[in-house]
């Protein structure tokens, strides 16, 4: 009975090992994470399992950033990335319409403060020069 519960356990846990992401090389901290970044395993071995892995087909559909920094072949976890949100800010100056990726920080009567997608502030004078 024990060998039968045993063989039972192994074929067990053979079968639903996850597929895992690991990092090909260093990540820094809102980076976005690529296909090229990453190579999948099993995960057979128990040690820094993750409770939620991320499959790795919704970085085909989706744009994920890391949420902190990832070491060289590591495992990547659900917990360990998140998905970047476009903000779109749309400008009109008169007969002039500016659309750009980033999030409004500061607006005055003679510019607006805005802050890119890779954290960035980008000062714009209304007349429409940069400084």
């Amino acid at each position: 009975m024990f060998k039968i519960s045993l063989v039972l356990f192994i074929v067990v846990e053979l079968f639903s090992t996850p597929i895992v992401m690991v990092s090909k090389k260093n990540i820094q901290w809102k980076h976005i994470i690529k296909r090229s970044d990453i190579y999948l395993i099993e995960a057979l071995v128990r040690k820094y399992q993750c409770k939620e892995y991320l499959n790795p087909d919704s970085l085909i559909t989706n744009i994920y950033r890391a949420k902190h920094y990832i070491s060289k072949g590591r495992k990547i976890c659900k917990k360990d990335l998140y998905k970047d949100v476009e903000h779109k800010v749309t400008f009109n100056f008169g007969l002039l319409e500016i659309e750009k990726n980033g999030e409004i920080v500061k607006e005055t009567d003679q510019y607006i403060k805005i802050r890119n997608n890779n954290g960035e502030i980008e000062k714009i004078y209304k007349v429409g020069s940069k400084q």
